[in-house]
């Protein structure tokens, strides 16, 4: 438990890396489509709202110009923040392969390192997806019995 993170002797590093972005952060590039799809929405919803006959406005007695680019600013804040979250997690993420075991360490605000011993691992699972297959990524699984 306690000094699990000490080097053992004679141990080497063989392997350090990080998961591939384009694979594990799709996510990104989805809440990146939706921040331009909101930039766009804010530009036409002004224009709409804008075109809307005086009539209209005066008769709500509200004012829709700022309700709405206050909620697609709020969207928009929410949107960024969940693309620099999701950036600064994988960056977090680091692989070591060591002569004796393997380590994962992960943790924005706190940090979690996971170690299994070579001696330990009794089954290992790799899996790829066709674009996993051409990019020669994909995901591999250790299992051991405490798992």
């Amino acid at each position: 438990m306690f000094g699990k993170d000490k080097k053992i002797a004679n141990e080497k590093v063989l392997y350090e890396a990080r998961p591939s972005f384009l694979l594990s952060c799709t996510s990104v590039f989805i809440a990146v489509i939706v921040l331009g799809i909101l930039f766009y929405a804010y530009t036409e919803g002004i224009k709409m709202i804008g075109g809307m006959g005086m009539y209209l406005i005066d008769s709500l007695k509200m004012p829709i110009t700022s309700y709405y680019a206050l909620a697609i600013l709020i969207l928009i804040i929410f949107t960024f923040l969940y693309i620099v979250w999701k950036i600064l997690s994988w960056t977090t993420v680091k692989y070591t392969i060591t002569s004796y075991r393997v380590i994962v360490k992960k943790g924005i605000l706190t940090e979690n390192k996971t170690y299994m011993p070579f001696n330990t691992i009794q089954d290992v699972n790799l899996s790829q997806n066709i674009l996993g297959k051409l990019i020669s990524v994909g995901t591999l699984s250790l299992y051991s019995a405490y798992d």
